[in-house]
C-alpha cells in the first residue's frame, strides 16, 4: 500500500500508457480488499491514453478517478475473475478500444456498463441527450463463461433519442457460453464486423429466422461475420 502510495502516479504527467498488474500471495479475502485499496491509491494522471489492468480481485472495478481520464482511447481488463459488475465506461469520451476477458464472475452487464445512473433512466431530458461509448469502435468480451444477459436501456423507446456506441465497428464476443442476445442497441451501430466463437446460444439467437432479434441483426448496415467454432462462417 505504501509503495502504492509512493508511486505517486497523477503527478506523473509524461506517462500515457500505464499496466497495472495484481498478482499479490496473499489469503484471498485480504487480497481482495487490499486490491481494492492499492486501486484508488493508483491514480494515473487524467493525460492517460492507455490503461491495462491483469488479475484484480475486486467484485468492482469503480475506483474513485475513473472518470476523471477524459483522453483514454485504449482500456484492457483481463484476469479479474472476481470481477461481478462492470465498471460505468460509457461516458469516457475518447474511448476507442475496450477488451474485458476472464471476467468469470460476471452474469449481466447492464444500464451499469453504460456510465449512467437509474434516475438518468426516468429522466427523459436526460436520456435525450446522452450519448454513451461516443467513440468506442472496437469492443471484445472473452472467456466469460457465466455471463447471460447483456441489457441496454430497458424500455427507452426510438424516439427517446440516446444513442449508444454511434461509432462501433467491431465486436467480438469468444468463449461467454451462456450469453443467451445482444442488447437492442446494437442493430443501431454502424457495425462492420461482428465475430461470434464458443458462445452457442448466442450464435443461435442471432441467426436468421431463430428469434424475434435475429431479423435486427442482418439490419446492421455494414458487411458482417459470424464465426463459428469447427464450423464455416455464416454471412
Amino acid at each position: 500500500m505504501v509503495e502504492a502510495e509512493n508511486a505517486r502516479l497523477k503527478e506523473k504527467t509524461q506517462i500515457s500508457h500505464l499496466r497495472l498488474e495484481f498478482d499479490g500471495k496473499s489469503e484471498e479475502n485480504r487480497r481482495k480488499k487490499n486490491d481494492v485499496l492499492i486501486l484508488n491509491v493508483l491514480e494515473p494522471h487524467p493525460n492517460l491514453e492507455d490503461l491495462k489492468i491483469y488479475r484484480y480481485k475486486g467484485s468492482t472495478i469503480f475506483p474513485n478517478w475513473i472518470m476523471s481520464l477524459t483522453k483514454l482511447k485504449e482500456l484492457e481488463i483481463l484476469g479479474c475473475k472476481m470481477l461481478d459488475c462492470m465498471p460505468p465506461l460509457g461516458k469516457l469520451p475518447f474511448l476507442e478500444s475496450l477488451e474485458i476477458r476472464n471476467a468469470d464472475s460476471v452474469k449481466k452487464v447492464g444500464v451499469e456498463f453504460l456510465g449512467i445512473e437509474f434516475e438518468d433512466k426516468k429522466d427523459k431530458g436526460l436520456t435525450t441527450s446522452l450519448i454513451l461509448f461516443p467513440n468506442l469502435k472496437s469492443l471484445k468480451f472473452w472467456n466469460m463463461k457465466e455471463w447471460e444477459e447483456w441489457d441496454g436501456i430497458v424500455g427507452l423507446r426510438e424516439e427517446d433519442g440516446c444513442n449508444i456506441m454511434p461509432c462501433l465497428q467491431y465486436l467480438e464476443i469468444v468463449g461467454c457460453p451462456k450469453l443467451k442476445a445482444l442488447p437492442h442497441f446494437v442493430h443501431k451501430t454502424p457495425l462492420k464486423d461482428l465475430c461470434i466463437r464458443e458462445s452457442s446460444i448466442l450464435k443461435e439467437h442471432c441467426q436468421k429466422g431463430k428469434s424475434e432479434y435475429g431479423p435486427k441483426i442482418l439490419q446492421i448496415p455494414s458487411t458482417y461475420i459470424i464465426h463459428l467454432q469447427h464450423q464455416e462462417d455464416d454471412r
